[in-house]
């Protein structure tokens, strides 16, 4: 890890290298592996740290998949402590509620809006009485 470190800080860095940097760094990251990991993270430690942090996400394994990814996604970056109107609005099933309430300062606008769209999905899924496992065929 040492000597990779020490191979990207020699490059000069431009707009247009970036795969130089794939050539001199040897360490590998495999999708694989990266999303076995993550999923495990996932199960054993930010989900039971969601549902434990409150009563609002009693009954999680009844949302639809929509509002359960979007859970799952927000928590992996944070806990919604102080996110109370959002923890309502997911308590009740009110999930185009908790679209507007879920936006993260300092978060990507993208992950933003993808979230937003989970929920509002979810609002959907409930609202037409579809299969609570579907998911959208494409986020953003």
């Amino acid at each position: 890890m040492l000597a990779d470190w020490d191979a990207a800080a020699a490059l000069i860095r431009t707009g247009s290298n970036l795969l130089e940097y794939g050539n001199v760094c040897k360490l590998r990251m495999y999708p694989d592996k990266v999303y076995n990991q993550m999923a495990l993270i996932l199960r054993d430690q930010k989900l039971p740290a969601l549902l434990g942090s409150s009563a609002d996400f009693n009954g999680f394994e009844n949302f639809p998949a929509a509002a359960q990814t979007f859970c799952l996604s927000f928590a992996y970056g944070r806990i919604p402590f102080d996110f109370p109107l959002m923890r309502a609005s997911i308590r009740d099933g009110r999930w185009a509620d908790a679209a507007k309430q879920c936006h993260q300062r300092g978060c990507s606008e993208l992950k933003n809006q993808a979230h937003a769209q989970l929920l509002l999905f979810a609002q959907g899924v409930v609202d037409k009485s579809l299969d609570f496992d579907a998911m959208p065929a494409l986020i953003l």
